[in-house]
């Protein structure tokens, strides 16, 4: 039997019905997902949806299982794949170094939009082949971070993939500043010119970056603090906003672990399973449902937000 996460609305109202998912998933490592009654209402589901509603979000995020199938009505909901970048070379370079050696790296100009290492490659052939694997994982969109690790994931991940049975050509990719890191003081945060980012990926579509040189750099994201950045959470809310108007039904972002941190935090009612810091080249499937009568305009982030306490995994 297959599980699968349906979700749909009759007039204003959000239904969140869970059609099997307990009795599939019993034996593995999933989050258990509410059962409510198919002619019920999901009261959590119905309170997420205004919390989001009051906070001027047009969609609602939900979790659904990588090893599941999840119907959504065409019209109103979507699947968002959220991936972290493979290993960089700042991921390597700082790994067992303290706090304070991780800052004074990251400070060094040679660490300015590093690239993937040799594992982060090895990784994203691994994850890669996961996605060759399963037809409906192959998105429609790719959405990048501008930044070159990220740029090299998307473009790994998701590749043209030839097998017995078919053949997959490579989806469009879009690069995009609202994907990009939190930007705070680390170098390997920064991004290279546009030009030259042109000239290494041609495949890919720099029509969403609008300045040649970096110049977000300049507009730091990092109070009150970089871990919990009121900035990053405005420009996380624009992507949600920016993915729920595109037409594509399935999209898969490939970012960065503290942005993605942020993105999640702003649907409180998702589990710290599903928030927890990304592994390098890690995939979550997540749903995006369109929420009645929302308004888009300016986002109102609640009022606390706590993040992660540690930054082992930069």
């Amino acid at each position: 039997m297959r599980s699968c996460a349906h979700v749909y609305f009759d007039q204003d109202m959000l239904i969140s019905t869970i059609h099997d998912w307990n009795t599939v998933n019993k034996d593995k490592d999933e989050p258990r997902m509410q059962p409510v009654d198919q002619a019920g209402w999901s009261a959590s589901s119905m309170t997420e949806a205004y919390e989001v509603r009051d906070r001027a979000l047009p969609s609602l995020l939900l979790p659904y299982s990588a090893r599941s199938c999840c119907e959504i009505d065409g019209k109103n909901g979507k699947v968002i794949t959220l991936v972290r970048h493979a290993e960089g070379l700042h991921n390597q370079d700082c790994r067992g170094k303290s706090q304070d050696e991780t800052e004074r790296l990251l400070a060094l100009m040679e660490y300015w939009d590093p690239p993937l290492t040799t594992v982060g490659t090895e990784q994203c052939s691994a994850t890669a082949a996961t996605v060759a694997s399963n037809q409906e994982a192959r998105p429609d969109l790719v959405v990048s971070s501008p930044l070159t690790r990220a740029i090299q994931t998307a473009s790994l991940v998701y590749k043209p993939t030839r097998g017995l049975e078919s053949e997959h050509s490579q989806p469009p990719i879009i690069a995009t500043e609202l994907a990009r890191e939190r930007i705070s003081r680390y170098t390997c945060d920064g991004r290279r010119d546009r030009s030259v980012l042109r000239a290494e990926f041609p495949h890919v579509d720099f029509s969403e970056i609008p300045t040649e040189e970096d110049a977000l750099w300049l507009m730091k994201e990092d109070l009150p603090d970089d871990l919990s950045a009121t900035g990053c959470f405005e420009r996380a809310a624009e992507l949600m906003r920016w993915l729920h108007a595109r037409e594509e039904r399935h999209i898969a972002v490939v970012s960065h672990w503290v942005f993605l941190s942020h993105l999640l935090r702003l649907f409180p009612k998702l589990t710290k399973e599903h928030t927890k810091p990304f592994a390098n080249a890690e995939l979550r499937y997540f749903t995006l449902v369109s929420v009645p009568g929302a308004d888009p305009g300016p986002t109102r982030l609640p009022t606390t937000m706590s993040g992660p306490s540690h930054f082992s995994s930069i």
